[in-house]
């Protein structure tokens, strides 16, 4: 038999054992509770969304053809400006990795196999109708960031290999700057891969024998990026809609250290344009 009295276990649910007037009383205090909850969850809400239109909302593209380093370069704005964000991704995507890689494998072997592959289906390079893709993308943006990467310049694109990888992005640089939709927009240009292509030149690869324009110039990877400089800078003066500043940076984006202090001055720089904009400088 149950025992009963003080000692009883588990002891009555008071809300089983209230009259109808306490009940009427609870339940009046859990709406009230509820109603100041969900009061200060509105004031809340509108408070972010005021101080949402307050702060300086900054739009940015992030543009360049395949293999350039947009992928990594995103990954040090996070590891720069969400570091936490950034670590937490990171354990997030190892198992996807590993599981990629163990596929990757796998296929690779199913293939060797098997009989060669066919010849790969054309497929329509980035350059194509590039206007047409990235346009609904220009709308109110801040600032373009745009990378080429220099140690391609010996390599054709894997999608069309009539086309050389350096004359490709020229193409889509000279594409972007006419657009008048990106007229009002600060132009960034990461001069990316550095390392590589010091590594190319100090295996002998010569750099005029692609680049013919180059003719005698040193072989060497900071004449060569202030060549790349003068370039870029020469297409995007007579290619913009109208007179504007170009920020020009020669980058290792696996270099962390230099891109942070790279990623400081960028960032700057895209506030005091949204500043601007603003009238506040």
């Amino acid at each position: 038999m149950p025992e009963t009295g003080v000692n009883q276990w588990p002891p009555p649910s008071p809300i089983l054992a209230e009259g109808e007037l306490q009940s009427a009383l609870r339940t009046q205090e859990e709406k009230e509770a509820k109603r100041i909850n969900d009061e200060i969850d509105r004031q809340i809400e509108l408070e972010r969304q005021e101080l949402k239109k307050r702060k300086p909302q900054a739009k940015i593209l992030l543009l360049g053809q395949s293999e350039a380093g947009k992928s990594t370069l995103l990954k040090n704005f996070q590891l720069h400006f969400a570091p936490k964000a950034f670590e937490a991704d990171g354990e997030a995507w190892r198992a996807v990795i590993h599981l990629n890689l163990v596929r990757a494998v796998n296929f690779i072997l199913e293939a060797l196999a098997t009989s060669p592959p066919p010849p790969p289906p054309s497929v329509t390079t980035e350059s194509d109708g590039v206007s047409a893709a990235w346009a609904p993308y220009f709308d109110d943006v801040n600032a373009m960031i745009f990378l080429c990467p220099m140690a391609n310049f010996d390599r054709v694109l894997a999608e069309d290999p009539t086309v050389n990888s350096l004359l490709d992005s020229f193409q889509i640089w000279k594409t972007i700057c006419e657009s008048k939709l990106l007229a009002d927009a600060t132009f960034i240009l990461f001069l990316n891969k550095m390392d590589l292509l010091k590594v190319k030149l100090n295996a002998g690869i010569v750099f005029s024998e692609y680049v013919s324009l180059y003719k005698d110039q040193p072989n060497d990877a900071d004449y060569i990026a202030q060549y790349f400089k003068r370039k870029f800078s020469a297409v995007h003066k007579h290619s913009s809609p109208k007179a504007r500043a170009l920020h020009i940076h020669t980058s290792c984006a696996i270099d962390t250290a230099t891109m942070s202090t790279i990623l400081t001055r960028v960032k700057d720089v895209i506030l005091w344009s949204i500043l601007k904009d603003m009238t506040m400088v």
